[in-house]
């Protein structure tokens, strides 16, 4: 496989995937070492800079994203798609009482928040700080990143919403 071709595997990978993709993964997709994954993705983001999608590297590896900039016009037709109706409730009652306890959450929503939590610190939207027994959550600026706007812009959202 030549590298023009390694780059359209990952771009098809990341394109398919619901999940960031770390890099032994990309390396593994493309029969590489990490290093030469590495360049296949900065060629990759090089590439996209023209155009509406971005690669981005998260805490759990690299993903394919619209930029902030067309995310309004296509709202409507694409949701987060790799966000459960669950976690999304989770992350917005976050979003509107941040900081906030995990307690309080498993209060309004059940044990689901526990998993529902994990998930979304994994995904780098939301950190948690061990206080007693309890968590405290915070939003991240990786959740800023993820939907394109401010904490404060998405905390008004919501509340337009209720």
């Amino acid at each position: 496989m030549n590298f023009e071709e390694k780059k359209r595997v990952v771009e098809a990978a990341l394109f398919a995937s619901e999940r960031p993709i770390s890099l032994s993964k990309i390396a593994k997709l493309i029969n590489s070492d990490e290093n030469e994954a590495l360049f296949v993705l900065q060629s990759l983001k090089k590439e996209l800079e023209d155009k509406s999608l971005d690669l981005v590297e998260t805490k759990l590896g690299y993903e394919i994203r619209i930029k902030p900039q067309y995310r309004e016009y296509i709202k409507h037709i694409a949701t987060n798609a790799d966000i459960s109706p669950g976690m999304a409730r989770t992350l917005g009652l976050i979003i509107l009482n941040e900081p906030v306890k995990q307690s309080d959450l498993v209060k309004i929503q059940g044990n689901k928040v526990y998993d529902y939590v994990k998930k979304l610190e994994e995904r780098g939207l939301i950190k948690t700080k061990q206080q007693g027994r309890t968590k405290i959550i915070y939003l991240t600026k990786e959740l800023e990143a993820y939907f394109g706007m401010k904490k404060e812009a998405l905390k008004s959202k919501i509340k337009e919403e209720l």
